[in-house]
C-alpha cells in the first residue's frame, strides 16, 4: 500500500494547462505489480479544495471528484471514472491563505486502474451534471489516493440512474420507481450487497392533495342517492392557504347540488379555515370526510375528527390557526431493491434494502422535498443476500411506510435519482 498525494500545481513542466479541477501529475518512477496477474486498486483518503467557484451558472449541491486511470465502472456510463461524490459547498477551514474545504474519506471502496505500468495520474473535479467546475484563483487543489496491489477486487460498485425523461428502454420510469439495465450479465453467487449512496437534487417537487369527500344522508342514516362529491386539489400547485381555499370553493361550485349547500372560508387576519353552510339542511344531514393533508394545513387538532356529520344549521371552525406550513410529507423513504434476498417486514418476506431520512418543507410556488443532504451516504452499511442470478436489469423503488409511492418530481429529470450499490464477496466478512 502506498500514500499518493496530487496536487493541482504539481508537474508544472509537463502539465501546463493544470487548474485546480482538472490536472495531472507524473509519478517520480513507474509502478509496477509486484506479484505477478496482480493488478493496481486506488481509493481516496482525503481533499484539499478552494471553494470559491469563479463562474457557474448556480452552485453546484455536489460535484464530482474523477480520475481519468480508473477502469470503466458497471452501470451507467456518465458516471464511469467517479472516484467520489462530495456536497459543495461543504464545511470549511479558513486557512492564512483563504477558504479550503476538507473533505476526508472512510471505507470508501477500491477502484481498478487500467494503466500498467502506472506513471500518471489525471484528476478532474466536475459539477453534479458532469459540467467543468471554474474556481478563483487559491491554494492548490489536494487529493490524497492510497494505491494496493491487489490480486482481485474484494469490492466493487454499480451505479443506476432513473433517467425517467426520454428513456427509451424504459419509458415508465418515475423518479422513485425505476429499472436501470447493465451493459452486461452479473451473476453473484456468494456475494452481498448495500446502499453505498443515494444522490438526490438539492430540492424536488412533491405531489400532495387535499382531498374533502362528502355525501347526504337523511333522519335514518341513510345515504341519499346521487349526493356523492369529491374535491380533489394539489398543494403543489398553491402558492398559498387562500389560493388553495379558493380552488376548493371553485371546484365546489362545479357542482349543480352541493354549491348550493356548502363552502369554506378563510380569515386572514386570524387565519382561521371555516365550512360554513349556505343554506340550513332541512331533513338532511350531512357527512364530509377530510383527508389528513387538507386537516393538517386547515388547522385541525388532535380532537379534530376525520369524518364529521354536520346538522346543517351552524357554522365549524377549525380550532388552530390554518398554514401550508402546519403539512410535513412522510419523513421517511424506504428503499426496495430487485436482486436481493427478501427480508422479514413484519408478516410478509419483501426485498426491504435500505431506510432513509427525507426532509420537507412546504413555501415558495409550492410544496417542495428538501434533501438537507443531498448524497445520502448510511454511516453503517446494511448487506444482503444477492439472489438473482444472473441478472442484467436492476430495479428500484422507494416509497412510504404504507406501501404506496413517493410522489416525487425534480425539476431536471434528465439526471434524476442516482444509486450507487456496493458488492463484496459474503465469505470475507464473516
Amino acid at each position: 500500500m502506498v500514500l499518493v498525494y496530487l496536487t493541482s500545481h504539481g508537474s508544472p513542466e509537463h502539465f501546463y494547462s493544470n487548474t485546480l479541477t482538472k490536472f495531472s501529475n507524473f509519478l517520480p518512477h513507474p509502478m509496477y505489480p509486484e506479484k505477478s496477474g496482480a493488478r493496481f486498486y486506488v481509493r481516496p483518503r482525503s481533499l484539499l479544495l478552494h471553494k470559491k467557484v469563479e463562474k457557474h451558472p448556480s452552485d453546484p449541491p455536489y460535484i464530482n471528484v474523477r480520475l481519468g486511470q480508473l477502469l470503466p465502472a458497471i452501470g451507467n456510463i456518465a458516471y464511469n471514472q467517479c472516484l467520489a461524490r462530495v456536497h459543495f459547498p461543504p464545511p470549511s477551514k479558513k486557512l492564512d491563505n483563504g477558504y479550503y474545504a476538507v473533505y476526508e474519506f472512510h471505507e470508501s471502496p477500491f477502484f481498478r486502474l487500467r494503466e500498467l505500468p502506472l506513471h500518471k495520474l489525471s484528476v478532474h473535479i466536475t459539477d453534479s451534471v458532469n459540467e467543468d467546475l471554474h474556481l478563483k484563483d487559491g491554494p492548490p487543489t489536494i487529493l490524497v489516493l492510497e494505491v494496493k496491489e491487489m490480486d482481485e477486487a474484494n469490492m466493487f460498485t454499480v451505479t443506476c440512474v432513473s433517467n425517467y425523461a426520454n428513456n427509451q428502454l424504459f419509458p415508465s420510469n418515475t423518479y422513485t420507481d425505476f429499472k436501470a439495465q447493465l451493459p452486461q450479465d452479473l451473476s453473484l453467487p456468494g456475494w452481498e450487497v448495500a446502499v453505498h449512496s443515494i444522490v438526490f437534487p438539492d430540492n424536488i417537487k412533491v405531489e400532495a392533495f387535499a382531498n374533502i369527500k362528502m355525501k347526504l344522508i337523511n333522519s335514518e342514516d341513510n345515504l341519499i342517492g346521487n349526493t356523492d362529491f369529491e374535491v380533489n386539489v394539489s398543494l403543489g400547485k398553491r402558492a398559498s392557504l387562500p389560493g388553495l381555499i379558493t380552488k376548493i370553493n371553485k371546484t365546489i361550485k362545479e357542482n349543480s347540488l352541493w354549491k348550493h349547500v356548502i363552502s369554506f372560508a378563510y380569515n386572514v387576519k386570524s387565519g382561521v379555515v371555516s365550512l360554513k353552510f349556505i343554506k340550513p339542511l332541512r331533513h338532511f344531514r350531512a357527512v364530509i370526510e377530510f383527508n389528513d393533508v387538507f386537516l393538517s394545513v386547515a388547522g385541525a387538532d388532535d380532537s379534530t375528527e376525520r369524518i364529521k356529520i354536520f346538522e346543517g344549521d351552524e357554522d365549524f371552525y377549525f380550532p388552530q390557526r390554518g398554514s401550508l406550513q402546519n403539512y410535513t410529507p412522510e419523513g421517511v423513504g424506504m428503499v426496495y431493491c430487485s436482486i436481493i434476498k427478501p427480508n422479514t417486514v413484519n408478516d410478509r418476506l419483501l426485498k426491504l434494502m435500505q431506510i432513509l431520512p427525507v426532509h420537507s418543507y412546504v413555501g415558495g410556488g409550492g410544496l417542495r422535498q428538501k434533501h438537507l443532504k443531498t448524497i445520502y451516504e448510511p454511516k453503517e452499511k446494511i448487506f444482503h443476500p444477492v439472489q438473482e442470478h444472473p441478472f442484467k436489469e436492476i430495479e428500484f423503488k422507494i416509497v412510504k411506510i404504507d406501501g404506496s409511492p413517493h410522489l416525487w418530481e425534480t425539476a431536471d429529470p434528465d439526471h434524476g435519482l442516482i444509486v450507487t450499490l456496493l458488492f463484496r464477496p459474503i465469505r470475507e466478512h464473516r
